[in-house]
């Protein structure tokens, strides 16, 4: 369904009240000062689904059903639809000048919960992907907007979440029933609740089983019985509460803590309960699928997070990364150092943007570009080192010298392919993942470093 702004705020309307600020219950969220702003931001994006000049933007094709769509109920399948994605954050960005959170985070939730419930229902021969297509054929049949919920108040964060005072410092799963689950706690700090119509809650964390309750994943009406919802202050209140305020925006965000009492969800809303091997999962796949599109709407500013190993292609990202901040002093670059091992574990788990890698990658988790330039292998010894008056050095002058390999060396095939020998053959002194410490090393004397 391609929707129109009317059919939103109708929608918004007929709401359950159940948002307050300042102590007051707001009754209608398109019409109180403190909420308006926040659902007109969101019902610009109605606006453009509906132009011509921008509906490719804002509307896609179902990849269920085959029917015009609300692109934000869509399913990521590809790099070009994560693309899209920041091309309409951006676009959303440039309208309002805010964040939209109920065309984002929700989004994001029901794209990374059909991988995450893929898996679960392998290995515990669950129906939670069904379900959860289910919930995904009635977003996209009525183009509602989905707020997306994972920060929990946590408490103390010394302690786990069982072990907290107030277990509800954490939103959990207090009751097991055939028909759905009971839940209680507190999400906080949850952006564009106030403009959407449901939410899609996810485990705040990685959860070990004596925490299973804590592992949760579902979707709830926002006006849910049980459900409170108080609306956090900002410095421009007072503005915003002044009719006709000449230095008041018009558009706006909200963010809310989510005060959840006994709240009864059924079970075909419920995509995760209690299955605390995976909740950890979810957070992974959630940060690397966020991260790779939430540059888009908070533009201008951000982080750059890039592994890179030790080398001199190095000089083209530094290049780039140059380029860009002059163009935008907003962005920070964060270069961590490794080697593949590490690089390629920190880029599974979403900590990397991306990373520049040495030779082959997994083409199931990672996708590959090339850049097509060339290290040169050498070996650094001690200038008094016999082999250092050589003017060439070959293979077999290795084979009886201790020896400083980088812990790649096992699977690079190119440098046992140079080398000649098996690995379980050669005098391996040591092994080190970045080069100033083998240096250290060969300066040392213990050996020759390849």
């Amino acid at each position: 369904m391609i929707r129109t702004r009317e059919e939103y705020l109708k929608a918004l309307k007929a709401m359950r009240p159940n948002i307050y600020k300042f102590g007051e219950l707001i009754e209608d969220v398109t019409a109180h000062p403190a909420t308006r702003k926040a659902v007109e931001a969101h019902a610009r994006g109605f606006d453009a689904a509906n132009t011509e000049a921008e509906k490719e933007i804002f509307t896609t094709t179902s990849s269920f059903t085959g029917k015009p769509i609300m692109r934000h109920t869509s399913m990521m399948t590809s790099l070009e639809e994560i693309m899209a994605n920041s091309r309409l954050k951006r676009t959303m960005y440039r309208k309002t000048g805010t964040c939209t959170g109920g065309f984002c985070v929700g989004w994001n939730a029901m794209n990374v919960m059909w991988a995450v419930t893929s898996e679960m229902d392998q290995e515990y021969g669950t129906d939670y992907q069904e379900r959860l297509k289910q919930w995904i054929l009635h977003a996209q049949e009525t183009g509602i907007l989905v707020a997306g919920a994972l920060t929990d108040a946590k408490g103390d964060r010394s302690l786990k979440p069982s072990e907290q005072p107030n277990p509800d410092s954490s939103l959990h799963i207090v009751e097991y029933r055939e028909d759905g689950v009971v839940i209680s706690g507190c999400k906080a700090m949850i952006c564009g609740v106030a403009a959407s119509e449901e939410i899609f809650l996810l485990p705040g964390s990685g959860y070990k089983d004596v925490d299973k309750d804590y592992a949760l994943a579902c979707v709830v009406p926002r006006d849910i019985n049980g459900l409170t919802i108080i609306e956090c202050r900002h410095a421009s209140d007072g503005r915003d509460l002044e009719e006709g305020s000449f230095d008041a925006p018009e558009t706006g965000v909200t963010q809310a803590y989510l005060l959840f009492d006994r709240c009864f969800v059924p079970r075909d809303r419920v995509f995760m309960a209690g299955e605390a091997k995976y909740s950890g999962k979810v957070i992974t796949y959630f940060t690397a699928n966020y991260r790779a599109c939430i540059g888009a709407c908070v533009a201008g500013q951000g982080d750059v997070m890039i592994g890179a190993g030790e080398t001199d292609s190095m000089r083209v990202i530094a290049r780039l990364t140059e380029r860009i901040r002059r163009e935008t002093p907003g962005i920070r670059i964060h270069v961590v150092s490794g080697d593949t091992q590490d690089l390629t574990d920190r880029l599974e788990r979403g900590l990397f943007d991306f990373a520049l890698l040495f030779g082959a990658t997994d083409p199931k988790k990672f996708v590959r570009l090339p850049l097509h330039l060339r290290d040169r292998w050498g070996v650094l010894m001690r200038k008094d080192s016999p082999l250092s008056q050589r003017e060439a050095i070959c293979p077999a002058d290795h084979w009886d010298k201790p020896l400083i390999l980088s812990r790649q060396i096992g699977i690079q095939d190119g440098f046992l392919r140079w080398i000649q020998r098996p690995l379980e053959e050669l005098q391996v002194a040591a092994t080190y993942n970045l080069a100033f410490n083998a240096s250290l090393m060969a300066e040392e004397g213990l050996g020759y470093v390849l």
